[in-house]
């Protein structure tokens, strides 16, 4: 008896086959189908889809035996599986290979044929078979319709891992809109609480600044959720955009100290970190992404470490051009399994050990699809009771600052004179009350004549009757009658270039460009953020040619 030799890509070949997660589990009626149809079809009394492990053949179905496995190396499949197209023993007794196997001498089988069990990558994880205790022919015909049915089983196979991915991801979806109902929950109940104690009770002037910080505090944390699942929806739709540029990267992380260290202070742990002299002072790379996946790093440490210290390695790796960061704490860590789904979505936010401590376990899986998007890699290891280790690793190339980047980024350059505004006529096209009364409220403290209209064709019209009236257009984009992005395309149409600054609670990366492309000239995003507003609003007041100012 002569046993198979293993196949040169065994090992690929075993991962292809454990992925499919099918090896012992129960019978089911597609694949018995398929065994039943061959005996049917090929006049033989035994089919089985066998299945080829490290060293058994496993049935996945079988007609014509009780059998469930057998020994891989007194199998025909496993030389079955060592061919591309269908392996026939017409007459064992007569092959040298397989004269003296205890299934042939046995009288059991005298005829096989068996058709690999092929995946899309080319790894032959099984095998269907035929198997009789009589001699036979084997026609050309008869080698097209095995190689049918084996193309058959491929896609049961595939459509059994498919619909098992699918009912998990909705499994996962459906925790995961479930924890994130309580996640809003929580701040809104804070945010509606305090506003009703504001409202009604008595309190005394620190008891209100008390309130107003903890609407304020819970506000934000409510736009992060919010944030993060954008992000998420962003990047499984592959509408990620990326602006590089260049950073200092000594501000990126005195910023991620500041934002953290207070944390860690409350926790009485340590934050540590350590920027190695050989990175350079300036990287060109997304500052905007860099720094959320950041975040995302330090606060996870922080938030699962209850003692000792997170530190945070920064290195460059000059032969790659790699910014290396390690972000290491002596938290709760994790075991193997956890480990393996740690990047998931909807996956972390299940655990009660992340209940427990806060989030909706979207931040590693933002981070790891930011990584790669930037070219990088996000990897992790971790041990129980010891802590984890979490390593970026980015491509990123030295860059010179310009006059425009000079020192940080997000500082404009010799400040900004707010009193620009004053006297400026500033046309609001806002359908919502509330919106309308926070923009005039903010406007009107700088010192701007606000006119609100409540839908893009009065903004039309009032641009239109008075096209010199007003230095600025501050243009919601979702508006009836008249959306924002018809009403800013008529107003170029016409010839204005009045300055229109768009306002928008659609997020996503690509609805900056559509803005744009309908003719604004900035974008902004709701909520609204009153800083931000008076910046852009003072830099293109600035930009406009004089005016008359009104009186």
């Amino acid at each position: 008896m002569m046993s198979a030799p293993m196949p040169e890509n065994e090992a690929e070949r075993l991962a292809a086959l454990r992925a499919y997660e099918v090896l012992d589990t129960p019978p089911e009626e597609s694949f018995d189908r398929i065994t039943r149809f061959a005996t049917q079809i090929f006049n033989v009394p035994t089919a089985v889809i066998s299945l080829v492990d490290s060293d058994r053949e496993w049935f996945k179905s079988a007609c014509g035996t009780a059998s469930t496995h057998g020994d891989r190396t007194n199998s025909f499949c496993g030389h079955a599986i060592l061919a591309n197209d269908v392996f026939v023993v017409e007459d064992a007794l007569q092959d040298d290979r397989f004269a003296d196997n205890p299934a042939v001498m046995g009288e059991s089988i005298r005829f096989y044929a068996g058709a690999p069990l092929c995946t899309a990558q080319g790894a032959n994880i099984g095998v269907l078979c035929l198997r009789s205790p009589h001699p036979r022919r084997f026609s050309e015909r008869d080698r097209e319709m095995l190689n049918a049915l084996a193309a058959s089983t491929m896609t049961e196979l595939d459509l059994r891992v498919s619909k098992a991915r699918a009912e998990a991801a909705c499994r996962a979806r459906t925790r995961f809109f479930a924890n994130l109902g309580h996640e809003i929950r929580t701040p809104m109940t804070a945010i509606i609480g305090f506003t009703d104690l504001l409202t009604h009770d008595e309190l005394s002037g620190a008891q209100r600044q008390e309130a107003l910080r903890t609407i304020k505090r819970n506000s934000e944390q409510l736009l992060g959720i919010l944030s993060d699942v954008l992000d998420l929806s962003r990047l499984e739709s592959g509408r990620i955009d990326l602006h590089w540029n260049n950073v200092r990267m000594n501000n990126i992380f005195d910023d991620l100290r500041s934002m953290f260290e207070w944390r860690a202070k409350e926790k009485d742990i340590e934050l540590r970190i350590d920027v190695a002299r050989n990175v350079p002072l300036v990287l060109r790379t997304d500052s905007t992404r860099l720094m959320q996946i950041l975040i995302n790093l330090v606060s996870n440490a922080i938030r699962y470490t209850k003692e000792g210290a997170v530190d945070v390695l920064v290195s460059y790796a000059e032969p790659t051009g790699r910014l290396m960061v390690e972000v290491r704490d002596t938290g709760v860590g994790m075991n193997d399994k956890f480990l393996k789904r740690v990047f998931m979505p909807f996956e972390q936010a299940k655990t009660s050990r992340t209940r427990e401590r806060g989030g909706i376990g979207l931040g590693l899986a933002i981070s790891l699809a930011l990584s790669e998007a930037m070219g990088g890699e996000l990897t992790a290891s971790s041990a129980p009771g010891v802590g984890s280790v979490f390593r970026l690793s980015l491509p990123v190339a030295s860059g010179a600052l310009g006059k425009s980047e000079e020192p940080r980024m997000d500082v404009v350059e010799g400040g900004l004179e707010t009193d620009v505004l004053h006297g400026r006529n500033i046309l609001v096209a806002e359908d919502g009350r509330d919106n309308q009364r926070l923009i005039a409220f903010v406007l009107e403290r700088e010192g701007a004549n606000v006119t609100i209209v409540n839908n893009g064709a009065l903004a039309v019209q009032r641009l239109q009757e008075e096209p010199a009236a007003y230095d600025l257009v501050l243009m919601d984009m979702q508006m009836p009658v008249l959306d924002g992005y018809s009403a800013t395309r008529q107003i170029r149409d016409r010839g204005l270039d009045t300055p229109v600054i768009a306002l928008t609670a659609h997020a996503m990366d690509g609805d900056r460009q559509r803005c744009l492309d309908a003719g604004c000239d900035e974008f902004l995003t709701k909520p609204i953020d009153r800083d931000k507003l008076v910046e852009v609003l003072v830099r293109f007041a600035q930009k406009s040619s004089s005016k008359p100012a009104a009186a």
